[in-house]
């Protein structure tokens, strides 16, 4: 018996939308970028790449995050320094 959603049937998620909906026009350059590798890879790939789970990334894009996050230098540096 297989649970949950079938594959492919969640639909995508709107980062940049969601992103500007919370920073504004333009996003600082380390949204940007997250949102670039999020929209890239998933938030999979990019829990993979900085070290921050799934939700706590989606969470930070919808700037609805409440704990300790990196330096937005320190971010744009590890997604750099992972690429």
């Amino acid at each position: 018996m297989n649970r949950g959603p079938a594959k492919n049937s969640r639909s995508t998620a709107d980062f940049r939308g969601k992103a500007l909906a919370a920073w504004g026009d333009p996003l600082p350059d380390w949204m940007g970028e997250l949102v670039a590798l999020a929209e890239a890879e998933g938030l999979g790939g990019a829990e993979k790449r900085i070290g921050y789970s799934r939700s706590a990334i989606s969470t930070i894009i919808a700037g609805k995050y409440r704990g300790e996050t990196l330096s937005p230098a320190a971010a744009a540096a590890r997604i750099k320094a992972r690429a």
